[in-house]
């Protein structure tokens, strides 16, 4: 999907936003049914997953275009610029922010809803709202453990370009609002929150259908 459609989309120049909307959907009704089969805990992951990246596309979409991003400071972004004009560099900036957040939003979705199925599994009687607030608990913990992973992965993978930048003894507002620590502080915390949304969607969403697919 990626090298079929995506990359060949984003240097026709197509919209970035509904390029990326449109390879993650494909990627998440092909991948979470092959991976943990055709049932309903796969059409609740699959509901919530889609849902909380609509959002987390806005969420990218609204970052960069309220920001002074340009993308400039990476060394790939300014080849990308010089042997291909055409293609935005702040489209290909939107893109990585969706497709980044995708795997881990995907991971807590199907974990809720895994949740959510053994809940009532070993509790036939419980009711909707009752699955949900059970569910909800393992969810927090599982959003707070994936945002601090997600960060420090980032955090491991620029760790280079950190000690530069300590190097250079500057300023740490100066630091921060840096083209390429700025995007790497809007990747972040655009995962974060579409974690955060697809937690309470996915189990919201499983807590209803499950019990009515029983009855």
């Amino acid at each position: 999907i990626v090298f079929s459609f995506l990359i060949p989309a984003l240097i026709a120049g197509t919209n970035p936003l509904w390029v990326a909307l449109a390879a993650c959907t494909a990627i998440v009704l092909l991948a979470v049914p092959l991976v943990h089969g055709v049932n309903w805990k796969s059409a609740s992951a699959v509901g919530g997953s889609l849902t909380a990246l609509a959002l987390a596309a806005f969420l990218a979409w609204a970052a960069i275009d309220s920001s002074q991003l340009q993308g400039f400071s990476s060394e790939d972004n300014l080849k990308l610029l010089l042997y291909m004009p055409n293609v935005s560099i702040l489209g290909v900036l939107l893109c990585g922010f969706v497709v980044g957040a995708l795997g881990s939003l995907a991971d807590v979705a199907i974990a809720q809803a895994s949740t959510i199925t053994e809940l009532h599994e070993s509790d036939p009687a419980a009711t909707p709202l009752e699955l949900f607030l059970s569910a909800m608990r393992v969810g927090r913990d599982h959003i707070a453990s994936m945002v601090y992973t997600l960060i420090l992965t980032y955090t491991g993978a620029a760790l280079p370009l950190l000690l530069l930048i300590t190097a250079a003894e500057r300023p740490a507002g100066q630091i921060l609002s840096s083209d390429l620590v700025a995007t790497e502080l809007l990747r972040s915390g655009v995962g974060a929150m579409a974690l955060t949304l697809a937690v309470p969607i996915t189990t919201l969403i499983a807590a209803f259908t499950v019990p009515s697919r029983r009855r």
